[in-house]
């Protein structure tokens, strides 16, 4: 049996999105992976380090470390951030300690973030699949320009039947006014939508015959 893959859930999905790290696992076993969830995992440490507490980064660092270097197989990371920290920033933080850059860098190795891990699997699919919609796709800062992910999260896509815009922000206004502004375009609009229910809107408006070709969804992703 091949190495299970390691889902490093980052502590704000654990605390505050758990349902991000839910769609993660679905979306990896319906890849045919068999998930593994380290239960000692805790927060990567960059909190402290983007804060200059380098110390107490280092300690976090070190007990990541621990835990991912006792796993097997590779290290899906759902967050840009963390990946960041964990895949570059670890080796500079243990620049001068060899013995726990030698980890850090074992450890990286074996990291992708979630976005970057599923195109990759996509890429060696022989049927692979199509979603006919057209989604908004927002890069993370730090997938961007700190792991320099930007073709692989757009790598799976296709010409669209059905153009989706999702809205989501920390106002609440802004969003309903977004909403307003698309309904009056000719949009049809669902305002706080779950995220797990995105999937099932979309077929079921492929399948409806009211010929729903532009959408908008409000969604709270915060």
């Amino acid at each position: 049996m091949s190495d299970p893959v390691q889902l490093f859930h980052t502590c704000l999905v654990n605390e505050i999105a758990p349902e991000v790290g839910m769609a993660a696992v679905r979306l990896l076993e319906r890849l045919g992976h068999r998930v593994e969830v380290p239960l000692a995992q805790t927060c990567c440490g960059q909190p402290a380090y983007n804060a200059g507490f380098h110390e107490e980064a280092k300690a976090a660092a070190r007990h990541t470390l621990d835990v991912l270097g006792a796993t097997t197989g590779p290290i899906v990371i759902p967050s840009g951030s963390c990946g960041d920290m964990v895949i570059h920033q670890y080796e500079v933080l243990f620049r001068d300690e060899p013995e726990w850059r030698e980890k850090a860098h074992a450890v990286a190795a074996r990291c992708r973030e979630l976005s970057q891990f599923l195109a990759e699997e996509w890429a060696k699919m022989p049927d692979r699949p199509r979603l006919s919609a057209r989604i908004a796709y927002h890069p993370s800062c730090h997938l961007l320009r700190g792991l320099g992910v930007s073709d692989a999260p757009l790598s799976p896509r296709s010409d669209a039947a059905i153009g989706f815009v999702i809205i989501t922000g920390l106002s609440g206004a802004g969003k309903s006014y977004a909403i307003k502004c698309l309904e009056d375009m000719g949009y049809f609009c669902v305002d706080n939508l779950p995220t797990t229910l995105i999937p099932t809107f979309a077929e079921l408006c492929a399948q409806s015959s009211r010929e729903i070709r532009k959408i908008a969804l409000g969604v709270d992703v915060r």
